[in-house]
Formats: C-alpha cells, structure tokens, sequence
C-alpha cells in the first residue's frame, strides 16, 4: 500500500532554480550519506514548500534506516509542502503508516494516519479495511463500530451490509454486553432482510425479555409472513393474536391480528369468539353483528343458538337501527325454538314498530290466535291516524269476515272504516251484501253511490245510478234524493231516456220542480235540434205552471218554434205530457199570434214590428221576469229560474247536492 519517495537520481521534476544544488547534493551524497542528509537539508530549507527536496531527504534517511527522521519528513512534507490536489498527499501518508506500523511499531500513529487518509478519501473502503484491522489489534472497539458502521452505510451489497451489522451487534453483545444497541443494529438488519433469521430469533429473544410487546409483536409478523403452510401460519397467527390480547392490550391490533386467523380460516371458532368481545367492548356493531351472525351460522348447539340469535337480533334493533334483520334473526330462533316466548314477543312488537301488518298476521296464523290479531289491530287502530287507521279497520273487518265468520262485527268494522273515510271502496263494496241481506235500503244506496264514485264506465255508471234511482223511491222512500240520483244520470247523459222518466215524474211527485228546471237547462246547451225539444217542453211547462215564471215559459217556447213547424200542433206533439198536465196552449198561442203576422214568412215575422210590440206589451211583468233570470235578490223563485239559464251543466255530485229539499247525498242519507 506505500509508495517509496525514492528518485534513482533523476532530476526532471525538480524545479529548474533546484536543479543544480540537486545535483550537487547527489554528488556529495555519493561520498558520504551524512554529507547527502547535510546537503538536502540545506535545499529544503531554501525552499520549504517544494516537496521533491523533502522527498530525496526521506530517501536519504530511509537508505541510513534513521526511520523516525524519515517519517518526520514525510509528516512535514505533507503538512507544509505545495500539493496540486489533497488526494496527492494519498501516497505519502500511506509511506507513513508503513513506517509507524513495521519500523517505529506505533500503533496510534498508524491510526491517525489511516483517518488523515479517510479524511481526504471518506469512502475508501481499503484503508477503512486496514483500520478496522488495526482497531482490532490494538484493540479498540468503539472506534472499530464507528468504522465498520460507515462502512455499511457506503457499501452497495446487501449481503456485505448484513454481514458488518451482525459484526457490529456482536461486538455490542461480546464486548459492551450493550443489548440496547445490538438490538438496534438487527432492526437495522431486519430492515434490510426481514427474514433474517438470525436477527428474527434475537430480537424475539430480547423484545420478550424485555417485555417489549409492541416490537415483539412486529417480529413476529415479519417471521410469519414467510410461512407457507395454511396451518401452521394460521397456528402462529393466533399465538401472536393471544399474546396481543393477553399482554399488548390494545384492540385495535388485536382485532387485525384475529382478523389474519380468520383470513386463514373463516371459521375458526376461538377467533370469532374473541373479537365478538373485542368488536363489543369498542362498540363496533356493524362486525359485531358480522361476527354474532357467522357464530350463529356454524354452531350446531341449540343452547349456544340460543344464546347468540337473541343477541344479534337485540344489536339490529338498538344499536343499528335494522328492524328488518333484527325480524329475520328473532324468526330464525322460532323457527328453532317454536314455544320461545322471548321470541314470540319481540318480534310481535317489531311487526307493530314496522307496521307490517301481512307479517304481523302470519305471525298469528301459524298460532291459530285469530282473536289476539284482531284484539291487537284494534288497540293499534285507536293509535294510528289518517290513511294507517283506515287500512287498519278495513283489515280488522276482512278478519272477522273471513278468518272468524263473525259478520256482525265485520260490517261494524267496516261501517268504521266508513265514519273516517265516506269515499272509501273497500269498505263501501264489502258493506253491499251485508246491506242486502240485511234489506237496509237506505244503507245500501249509501254503499252505492260510494261505489259508482269510483266507478268510470259511463254505461255501467247508468245502470248503477238507476239502481240507487230505484233503491231510494222504493225501499229507502226518499224520492227527493231519488231526484237527485236521476239528475246526476241526466247531466251525465242528457239522452237518458229512464233519467228523463224518473226525473220529471219525482219532480211532479216531490214538487221539486227548481231542481229539474235548474238541471235540464244545464243540459240544454249539449242538445241541438230535435234532442232539445223534449227537455225544452218540459222546462216551458215547469215555468209557466208550477214555477210562475210566465217569462221564462214565453222563452222557452219561443225556442221550441225557432226548431219545430210553426204549426202549434207540432209544437204541442214535441212535448211528453208532464205528469197529466195538458200543454200551456195560451202561451203557444200567445208565441203563434206574434210569430205570424198576416202573410209573411217565418224569417220576416221575427223581425216585424208588431211581433216586438206584442212582446213589449208585456210591459211590467217582462220585467219583472229578466230580474227573475238575473238572479234578483228579492225573488227567490226568479233566482232559482236564472241559475238554471246561467250555470253551467251539473255534473258528478253537484247534481245531487242540488236540491233545495234534500241536500244530501246518499251515502249521507243511508248513515
């Protein structure tokens, strides 16, 4: 490793001020090797900072063995001499370490000239090498770690790096028994091999003694992550998951590390056990649940069951807020246990929670208790408001009805449902046969009319309002109401011949004659031509004789000429009788005398003068009639009789609930 600064005489890289003194000291030296030392010593001292000087004196004294005055040129030399670079003084140290080590044996000196050369070359892995071994004679053992320790930092093989840590923690153990920083150097190594077996096996050694249980626990994860056999990986897993539990105490890392016995193994029973007591005590209940649920799934053991399904179930329903699956782990008990009462109870009480009335009564159907069902639908009922209540006695009555033949209790319940919902269909269809064998007249067409509500056929819309038409002038003796139904058909359909009928014979028997009135005009202005002519008759005649609207009738009837032959018969065989009454023959006449002025034709006469004056001779009471029709407060009948020319045709229930005499509706009727 040294370089001998010896120049065989050659002068060349002298400076040319030296050369010649070089020269003459080469000669002297020639003659005398005191003389030469003289000589040379005169040259370094003429000029200190030149380095060949210097070298030919270490030359000198080495070739006399003075070794102590050679190194301490070659110290100066490196200290005070002019040096293109610092790594050039390299060479010259590494002379002197093999002059402090093999001539003068002076260790320290060797040293330091070992770390002046790390100084200038920080990775020089050779003379790191040679210190290490000349630590290691000395011995010093801290500086030998420093060494070895930089050395590992700069060598780029894994393995190399490996082998100086091991050193490192052995010298550590071996010389300083420092556990502490043996440990620190295997983590150094584990963080370079994790399976390093050597390193894995003391560290778990000194972590347990140490009662390190964190690190402890991370070596062993490290050296289970290198086993391959399902078993034996899962086997060391749960070591390692009960010596967290057992002495690290923390549920986070012992839930991960059961969590890793039961990725091995789903169905490891010790594992699930213990992390329903870890998932509990942290108060996680969506894998609480998880867990409670697989428990439940692989036991076999009814008491177990037993004990786990209530369990689950009591997680669902208060810390998750799942009734469904709460419902579906009670079911799954009974199911196993038919007569556990518990069971029985909790899920009678999540039916009535979730109001699931169809599982509520399944419930009772597999236990026959079709008296309890209903007991409690009815307790249910008085609690709930609005469409619920409703749905819940419609319910109530199709049990008594169908589950325990008790038919007066049905049609109570039924009649129920009604009281909060008058338009209710349900009840409304279930209460027709009830009603007809019970011959409640009046019920019944209250049950109808809620029924042909809901109805939307106009044909069987007729045929359902002639039947209520029939039920109410018959059995149920209101004929005003029967008024009602007629008119409603007739505004529905103004060529309803059986409406016409029953319209105008209730009105003459009832002597409403205002409601008809008001109706056909509502009707009127849906018929053109020849369909008009029987409702216009009908209305004249209503004015003029029961309604004493002399006006209204002249009106009327004059519209019945403007679509008939002018010939009075025509008008007269246009009319249906009303009720025996023969036609109003003075106002026709009254209409044919002012339509037919002398020869002119039908066009003309409606325009000539006298026809108007024939009219304007009604003076007053003309009059009197257009406030009629205007709706004239003081003048009930005229108001009546104005609405009826005004209002628009009446339609659905405003028909029937037109009546002056009878306001209501049948379903109002029948209750």
């Amino acid at each position: 490793m040294g370089k001998e600064p010896t120049s065989n005489a050659v002068l060349e890289d002298f400076p040319a001020e030296l050369q010649g003194q070089a020269a003459a000291a080469l000669e002297t030296e020639r003659l005398s090797v005191e003389k030469g030392i003289d000589a040379w010593k005169k040259i370094v001292a003429a000029a200190p900072s030149a380095w060949e000087p210097r070298r030919e004196l270490a030359r000198v004294y080495r070739r006399a063995e003075r070794w102590k005055a050679c190194v301490e040129v070659l110290k100066e030399a490196v200290e005070k001499a002019t040096w293109a670079t610092a790594e050039a003084k390299v060479p010259v140290l590494l002379e002197m370490v093999e002059l402090y080590r093999d001539r003068l044996k002076l260790d320290v000196m060797v040293v330091e000239a070992y770390n002046r050369i790390l100084t200038l070359q920080p990775n020089n892995v050779e003379v790191m090498d040679a210190l290490a071994a000349q630590y290691e004679v000395i011995p010093r053992w801290p500086e030998l770690i420093a060494v070895l320790r930089k050395k590992a930092a700069i060598v780029a093989s894994a393995q190399e790096k490996i082998a100086l840590h091991l050193k490192v923690a052995n010298l550590y153990l071996e010389k300083f028994s420092n556990q502490a920083e043996a440990i620190k150097t295997f983590e150094a190594i584990l963080e370079i091999d994790p399976g390093n077996v050597e390193a894995l096996a003391f560290l778990k050694q000194m972590y347990e003694k140490r009662r390190d249980w964190d690190r402890l626990v991370a070596v062993l994860r490290q050296e289970i992550a290198r086993v391959t056999d399902p078993a034996e990986q899962g086997r060391r897993w749960a070591e390692v998951a009960k010596l967290a539990t057992e002495k690290l105490k923390k549920a986070a890392v012992s839930i991960e590390l059961w969590g890793k016995v039961l990725d091995v193994n789903d169905s490891d029973g010790e594992a699930l056990t213990e992390l329903e007591k870890l998932y509990e005590r942290e108060k996680r209940w969506e894998e609480l649940a998880a867990v409670l649920d697989k428990q439940a799934m692989l036991s076999d053991d009814p008491a177990k069951r037993g004990v786990i399904l209530p369990k689950l179930a009591t997680v669902y329903t208060e810390k998750l807020q799942k009734p469904d699956l709460a419902v579906a782990a009670w079911k799954t008990l009974l199911d196993a246990e038919p007569e556990n009462r518990r069971a029985q109870d909790a899920l009678r009480k999540l039916y009535l929670q979730n109001k699931d009335w169809d599982a509520l009564e399944g419930f009772y159907s597999v236990q026959g208790k079709w008296d309890e069902f209903a007991r409690v639908l009815e307790r249910q009922a008085e609690t709930e408001t609005g469409e619920a209540r409703v749905g819940l006695w419609n319910k109530i009555a199709v049990l008594y009805r169908d589950r325990l033949n008790k038919p007066d209790k049905a049609q109570k319940a039924f009649e129920k449902t009604l009281s909060l919902d008058g338009h209710n269909l349900v009840a409304a269809e279930a209460l027709i046969p009830m009603y007809e064998r019970d011959k409640d007249a009046k019920r019944l067409a209250g049950v109808l009319q809620v029924q042909l509500e809901h109805t939307q056929d106009a044909a069987e819309r007729q045929e359902r309002m002639l039947r209520i038409a029939q039920i109410l002038e018959g059995d149920a003796g209101d004929k005003p109401l029967a008024l009602t139904v007629a008119l409603q058909a007739l505004s529905e359909n103004p060529r309803e011949e059986w409406a016409r009928e029953y319209a105008e014979r209730l009105a003459g028997e009832t002597g409403n004659w205002a409601l008809l009135v008001e109706a056909y005009e509502a009707v009127l202005p849906s018929l053109q031509g020849q369909d008009a002519l029987p409702v216009l008759a009908t209305v004249a005649r209503a004015y003029e004789k029961e309604l004493a609207n002399t006006e209204a009738a002249i009106e009327r009837n004059r519209a019945i000429l403007e679509i008939a032959d002018r010939d009075e018969q025509a008008v007269l065989a246009s009319r249906t009788p009303v009720c025996g009454h023969r036609p109003a023959r003075p106002v026709v006449g009254h209409l044919r005398q002012e339509a037919r002025p002398g020869r002119l034709g039908r066009r003309e006469a409606r325009s000539a003068p006298p026809a108007r004056g024939a009219l304007r001779r009604t003076g007053a009471r003309r009059g009197q009639g257009d406030r009629a029709l205007q709706g004239h407060p003081e003048d009930g009948q005229g108001r009546r009789a104005g609405a009826a020319r005004t209002r628009p045709p009446v339609s659905g229930h405003r028909a029937l609930e037109g009546s002056e005499q009878d306001h209501r509706t049948p379903a109002q009727a029948a209750q």
